[in-house]
């Protein structure tokens, strides 16, 4: 890949990033340098094992979807970054300001001597990280400067997702600086050689390259909020909700069940052994579900096969387009239901107009059933992507039913 030398911008906020934005922390591979040996600003190359290692990780990041890549101007870390970018089609930015500290020195030679030959200055260095000795060529605080000013330079902005490939110096004061940790708990914490973690928006750290359930929820706070709340919902709770639009709603809901029996039958051909019983007793559920639709429609005098509306029909597509796919489909179920399950939860217990409803779908047996489809999702990885398209598509949901009530 192509290389371009950082330049200069204009200094932004420093501190924790912004929320939905993620920062990939990359080491670089293991060096042709022997083991224990101080290499700061000399600059060896990768060895097999390390050029194995960055292949390693580019095949991990492949999924992901970085802006942009940084990387120290050492060899050893460009040429992680370029195997990781070459698979993004991105340009690997280099800047300077993230070298590891400079041992002075002490450089190309084994750091554990320093103990025997100056363990005055080891000890004051072991009990404190920066009383770095004077033979050292920059202190701790050196480092940490010109690492604050990389951030304040290149802090990413709302949702951008991003990697930096350097030195376990330097990426301990990112770190530093993004968590609010101390620098001895990033230090000792550490990356291990060729290997990545990442930081959310709300402070997270994972070396997991999908976000647990759990996670996307707090990374992506605003678009769980929009899909679990809205102008309906509160409708529903305070009982201003007219029975017309409550009753538009419920066909849609009805359709969209019948789509879900349809995806989830056919999700249940591709999914695990483990996944086989909880995604089998959800089919029987919603054949349960429609059948109590069906009988609510009745006795209301609706038809429940009326007109698909646009945003039912999109969310059809949705799942269409996941069904064949274990890791998706399953991210796409569980998002679903779990913002079913939160929406109405939100609400209860709600009007008394509605109240059997709530009740229906805040059921302790439905929430059981939620956890266990994010116990699938955790188990393969969720994807990020369809979990933000469910998200949409439920905001929309509830948008088209508020719509239906105001028109």
């Amino acid at each position: 890949m192509c290389r371009a030398v950082a330049a200069r911008r204009p200094a932004c906020v420093r501190g924790p990033l912004i929320r939905g934005a993620r920062i990939w922390l990359v080491r670089h591979g293991t060096t042709t340098a022997p083991e224990g040996v101080a290499i700061g600003s000399s600059d060896p190359p990768l060895s097999p094992v390390g050029r194995d290692e960055a292949a390693a990780l580019a095949a991990e990041l492949s999924g992901r979807p970085l802006a942009r890549i940084f990387s120290s101007d050492k060899i050893r870390a460009i040429t992680t970054a370029e195997t990781i970018a070459a698979v993004h089609g991105l340009q690997v930015i280099i800047d300077p300001r993230l070298r590891e500290i400079d041992f002075g020195a002490w450089e190309g030679s084994q750091l554990g001597d320093l103990w025997t030959e100056d363990p005055s200055s080891a000890a004051a260095w072991e009990k404190d990280l920066r009383s770095t000795p004077a033979s050292f060529g920059e202190s701790l605080a050196d480092l940490e400067a010109r690492v604050s000013a990389f951030w304040s330079d290149w802090r990413p902005g709302p949702d951008q997702e991003v990697a930096v490939v350097a030195h376990r110096g330097s990426l301990s004061a990112l770190r530093t600086l993004i968590t609010g940790e101390s620098i001895e708990s990033t230090f000792k914490a550490g990356i291990e050689r060729g290997s990545a973690i990442w930081i959310g928006g709300d402070g997270a750290v994972s070396s997991s390259v999908w976000m647990r359930t759990d996670e996307l929820v707090a990374q992506h706070h605003s678009d769980w909020e929009s899909a679990t709340r809205g102008p309906f919902l509160d409708a529903v709770r305070d009982g201003s909700l007219p029975e017309a639009a409550f009753e538009k709603w419920l066909v849609q809901d009805y359709l969209f069940v019948l789509d879900l029996l349809r995806f989830q039958a056919r999700l249940l051909a591709v999914a695990p052994r483990s996944g086989q019983r909880v995604l089998a007793g959800g089919l029987v559920a919603l054949e349960a579900e429609l059948a109590w639709f069906e009988g609510h429609g009745a006795r209301r005098g609706i038809r429940l096969e009326g007109e698909r509306y646009r945003t039912t029909e999109a969310y059809r597509r949705q799942l269409e387009s996941n069904v064949d796919d274990w890791r998706s489909g399953i991210t796409a179920l569980w998002t679903g239901e779990r913002a079913y399950l939160e929406s109405w939860s939100g609400v209860a217990p709600g009007a008394p107009a509605y109240r059997d409803f709530v009740s229906r779908w805040t059921d302790p047996g439905f929430s059981a059933y939620v956890a266990e489809l994010a116990t699938q999702v955790d188990a393969a990885g969720a994807d990020e992507s369809t979990f933000l398209n469910i998200c949409a598509l439920e905001r929309d949901f509830w948008g088209m039913a508020w719509d239906s009530a105001t028109t």
